[in-house]
């Protein structure tokens, strides 16, 4: 399965998911590592093609594109964090994507709440 292919309504779902198990297992954080994430994605049987979603959501910047980087493969952070606010919340602004502020996990956690 292709990360393209996620629907809308899966990537609410992952990000709900997603954000309890880490919350439940790891306590509400300001982001959590990739590895974590990932261990997070699978418990949950998400496919390891969708990562780079959940890794925008709960990883900073930094971390997504170093992660990306070393695997030989370039994601567009802030494309992709977009796509997923969006889904999660139509109305709010999708341009906060640095890293600071609305991005940090706590508050999408509560969003999700």
């Amino acid at each position: 399965m292709a990360a393209g292919a996620i629907t809308v309504e899966d990537k609410r779902r992952l990000a709900r998911e997603v954000g309890k198990q880490l919350a439940s297992a790891h306590g509400k954080r300001e982001r959590y590592a990739p590895a974590i994430i990932k261990a997070a994605m699978r418990k949950l049987r998400y496919p390891a093609e969708w990562d780079c979603w959940a890794l925008c959501l709960f990883a900073n910047m930094d971390e997504f594109n170093a992660y990306y980087r070393a695997r030989g493969e370039n994601w567009d952070y802030s494309a992709t964090r977009s796509s997923m606010l969006a889904a999660i919340n139509p109305s709010a602004p999708t341009d906060m994507n640095t890293g600071d502020g609305w991005s940090v996990a706590t508050d999408l956690l509560n969003l999700l709440d």
